[in-house]
């Protein structure tokens, strides 16, 4: 607003001016703020190249620098929406191509980071250079830039995805965005700096500083942006090789903190295999120019895919000499999951997070693929129905999501991270596979590749490159029903025989719920269905593409088959119910399924059972049957079954708690004990599980007592520590023993000696375990050590979260929660705060959803996107209370009538 002054203007006249001026600007902004996109931003401009040049120095509070972005405008224009968050803008201007600089304003108008951007005069439509100086603190919660202290070092990273790269730089912060980019760093002499691709060239800046300069990238969305700098130590290891695809060598390095570069040989060896495998399956060389692991001293979640530096959470990935079984297949599947993604989500990315299965759930997908192709023994390959089964247990709520939801607003984008987009949508990529068969399904994902090679692709371009390379008209329509609508199929079959008709099996199909569900079940899709059979005229398989509400599946004419088994091959994703004979004819010959129908018919049985539609009898009778069983996956398959049962419908100290311990231990007892010596990876992953569950869930105090004399030694509480007294598969459990075992003198011995300690892994799982602590004093002491300056932000997250899930703490933890949710929000990873709501979905008694309805609504602000995951909280605890109500004595009556004489 203009204002001209005369003469006789006085102060009673300026003042009603200024107050209008204010009152105009004001209405100005809150009109600018609320007509900001919540989401995607709108089109009309796009970045054509990034060009920055930083100043990090890790030892210090801010870091900065300029970004100077070539972007092509498709109209004249006064400005543009971006993003930026709490990034202190001192310089700003926009210069049209072959034109002069023009002043420009930079205004961050919401808490999200989407910025306004407005030019002094109109820019005309063509390309353009918006350059910005600024600087910003480093993220205290582990998202953008962020520093972490390990020892006297500092070390500085980025956590990018999904929308943190606007804390690090100014830009357009969506993955369509896909642009090279050109990066110089000003470091520390003395420390390393690690990008996207090779550094170009190294020189002294002067004052004890280096500059780094890195190669161009290929196109990169920002969320793939790697930027670490620190005292990194380097694993060094033989380049990638040429091979029959690549026709060059790629350098390949590993990098972690100080003293732990050794530590990164399990995870560096499995390098090659992975990558020649992906490179094998696709038909596409290794699209960067490097390869660089990092092991990050913390990071807000397990890993990242950073183009050409995949970033992991030190303690998932480091190990001190030869990997424990358990820790050497965590290692393996998280790098096959991460190296698959140079592929899916990196060389070709979804445009939006609408699609953000087209990378995750591809490489979970991909994952079992690279692992069994380098070690084919080791049972790899039945990932993919655990995967599944995770899949299945979300998508049993009323609350579930569709695999592809459109994602309106930027709070919401972090709860399509879930099981519903990894597990479900590997699964149905999986049985989409069986269904097509490799060889054309590997012919679409190569066509798939090509076509989008460095660019974007979302779910209408896969499902329209894949229908053509499948040839088949119910293809396309089959995989939208399972990836465009939430839920999950419940298959009822039911043999038929006798009469002048051959076998049959009639399949009633509903979509699955559990008791107390509010599900409407009159949901049905296009199911590829395969039922094994078996009998006197030995195994069969017939197949069928069920469309209807109601089908029958012809079998082979002959004898009446002894048994069915609706998923063969346990490809399907869907659940199947059976009478309650033909469930007992399937059991007595469960020897007969191979390792992965056992483990879906498990999941089937024990659903049923949640659904009220089999008795504890026959889940029991399937426990044992699976139990018994010489494969170690299909064996350990009932163990999360029955913690879960055991701690939901039985009481600490109640005759059917000794009961369902006394259940386990006959049933697993003298397998641990056989196990003693085995060697191969998947039996002693087993003997690992049975003492867990053993220890946890069954209560065999012989084992406890070993195990918290073990984790009293590892720490050193009563003299010097002692790195050999645990295993590093024994580290969670032998901590939590400890903690309840030993109480109070554990807890304080531990968090006077984890600095020292330094394994990453053991101290991840001790600080989870210190949340199972029962005396009150200590439980109390461990919420304020979980806010404290020293406490990492994940740390924090897992003092609360098992606090929550301690029947003994879960009330005043609660409390705790409600009277300080600001100094919640502010310590836990940013990424984790919507989260933070939804741990109260470890009530069991619906009386608390109105209080946990009243928080939630109270303290929204603090933990943006939490309504999605207080949905499922609130349905969790009422599925809970009548699960419990329901089947408690059924399941105590017949834990009882099965107790030893």
């Amino acid at each position: 607003m203009r204002m001209r002054m005369t003469a006789g203007t006085g102060l009673l006249t300026l003042v009603p001016l200024l107050l209008c001026a204010a009152l105009l600007a004001t209405a100005a902004h809150v009109q600018e703020a609320s007509a900001a996109p919540n989401g995607r931003l709108p089109e009309g401009v796009r970045p054509l190249h990034y060009r920055l040049d930083l100043t990090i120095d890790p030892r210090k509070e801010r870091f900065g620098g300029t970004a100077a972005i070539r972007l092509e405008l498709d109209d004249a224009s006064d400005g543009f929406w971006m993003h930026g968050n709490n990034l202190d803008v001192q310089e700003i201007s926009v210069t049209p191509q072959g034109g002069e600089p023009v002043a420009a304003t930079y205004e961050q108008v919401q808490d999200s980071g989407v910025v306004r951007i407005d030019f002094a005069e109109t820019v005309p439509a063509g390309e353009a250079t918006l350059k910005i100086v600024y600087d910003a603190p480093f993220d205290p919660a582990l998202s953008g830039m962020f520093r972490v202290k390990e020892g006297e070092a500092w070390y500085s990273l980025v956590k990018s995805e999904s929308i943190q790269a606007r804390k690090a730089f100014p830009g357009f912060d969506e993955p369509r965005f896909k642009t090279p980019f050109d990066v110089t760093l000003t470091i520390p002499e003395g420390d390393v700096a690690i990008g996207n691709s090779p550094a170009a060239a190294r020189a002294p800046a002067g004052d004890g500083r280096l500059r780094v300069r890195f190669g161009t990238t290929r196109p990169l969305p920002t969320y793939l942006v790697s930027l670490a700098v620190g005292p990194f130590e380097e694993y060094e290891i033989a380049d990638l090789p040429p091979n029959g695809i690549r026709d060059h060598t790629v350098p390949l390095s590993g990098w972690a903190r100080q003293g732990k570069a050794a530590e990164m040989a399990a995870i560096m060896q499995l390098t090659r295999s992975f990558i020649e495998t992906y490179e094998r399956v696709t038909g596409i060389p290794y699209p960067y120019s490097k390869l660089d692991v990092i092991a990050a001293p913390d990071w807000p979640s397990g890993a990242t895919e950073l183009a050409g530096a995949p970033s992991y959470r030190e303690d998932i990935i480091l190990s001190a000499g030869e990997p424990s079984p358990r820790q050497q297949r965590r290692i393996v599947g998280i790098h096959a999951h991460e190296l698959a993604h140079m592929w899916v989500g990196d060389y070709v990315t979804p445009p939006w997070w609408d699609d953000l299965w087209l990378k995750e759930a591809f490489a979970d997908w991909a994952a079992p693929i690279a692992a069994s192709a380098r070690f084919p023994d080791a049972g790899y390959e039945l990932d993919a129905q655990r995967a599944a089964i995770e899949g299945m247990s979300a998508d049993s709520l009323a609350s579930a999501r569709p695999v592809r939801q459109r994602i309106e607003s930027n709070d919401d984008i972090r709860n399509a991270y879930d099981a519903i987009t990894y597990s479900k949508g590997a699964a149905v990529l999986n049985m989409t596979e069986a269904y097509l068969g490799k060889e054309k399904w590997r012919n679409g994902l190569n066509r798939y590749f090509n076509e989008f090679a460095d660019g974007v692709a979302d779910s209408r371009d896969f499902f329209r490159v894949m229908a053509a390379a499948a040839g088949d008209p119910d293809f396309e329509e089959s995989l939208k029903g399972f990836i465009e609508r939430p839920g999950l199929p419940l298959l009822e079959a039911e043999l038929i025989c006798g009469g002048a008709e051959s076998p049959r099996v009639t399949v009633r199909q509903r979509r699955y719920a559990p008791l107390g569900s509010s599900i409407d079940p009159a949901m049905q899709w296009i199911v590829p269905v395969c039922i094994a059979h078996g009998g006197d005229a030995g195994r069969g398989r017939t197949c069928a593409l069920v469309r209807e509400a109601n089908a029958e599946i012809p079998l082979p004419a002959g004898a009446c088959p002894a048994w069915i088994m609706p998923n063969a091959g346990g490809d399907g994703y869907y659940r199947f119910a059976l009478p309650a004979a033909q469930w007992t004819a399937l059991i007595d010959h469960f020897g007969e399924l191979g390792p992965a129908e056992a483990l879906m018919a498990v999941d089937s049985i024990g659903a049923a059972f949640e659904a009220g539609n089999v008795h504890a009898d026959l889940l029991l009778d399937a426990i044992e049957a699976a139990a018994a069983s010489r494969h170690p996956a299909v064996a350990g398959a009932p163990l999360d079954v029955l913690a879960r049962y055991v701690a939901a419908l039985t009481k600490e100290g109640s005759q059917a708690r000794a009961d369902a311990r006394a259940f386990a231990a006959r049933l697993y007892r003298d397998r641990y004990d056989a196990l003693r010596d085995a060697q191969g990876e998947e039996e002693r992953v087993l003997r690992q599980q049975l003492q867990d569950f053993l220890a946890l869930a069954a209560g065999d105090e012989a084992l406890r007592l070993r195990l918290a004399d073990a984790a009293a030694a590892f720490i050193g509480q009563d003299g010097d520590p002692d790195p050999q007294a645990l295993t590093a598969d024994e580290y969670d459990a032998a901590a939590r023993v400890a903690v309840e075992d030993l109480g109070p003198s554990f807890v304080s011995a531990f968090l006077e000696a984890r600095d020292a300690i330094d394994v990453p892994a053991f101290e991840s799982g001790a600080m989870y375990a210190l949340g199972w602590s029962d005396d009150p004093k200590t439980a109390a002491r461990l919420r304020d050590v979980a806010l404290a300056d020293g406490t990492e932000p994940s740390d924090a997250f897992r003092i609360l979260s098992a606090q929550m899930e301690n029947d003994e703490t879960r009330d005043a933890a609660w409390n705790w929660l409600r009277e300080r949710p600001e100094a919640v929000s502010k310590k836990v990873p940013s990424q984790y705060r919507r989260r933070v709501p939804g741990l109260a979905g470890a009530f069991c008694d619906t009386g608390r959803i109105a209080e946990v309805d009243a928080f939630a609504e109270k303290e929204a602000a603090l933990f943006p996107g939490y309504e999605r995951g207080l949905a499922q909280a609130k349905e969790t605890i009422a599925l809970c209370q009548a699960f419990r109500e329901a089947k408690t004595k059924e399941f105590t009556a017949e834990l009882s009538s099965r107790r030893a004489d």
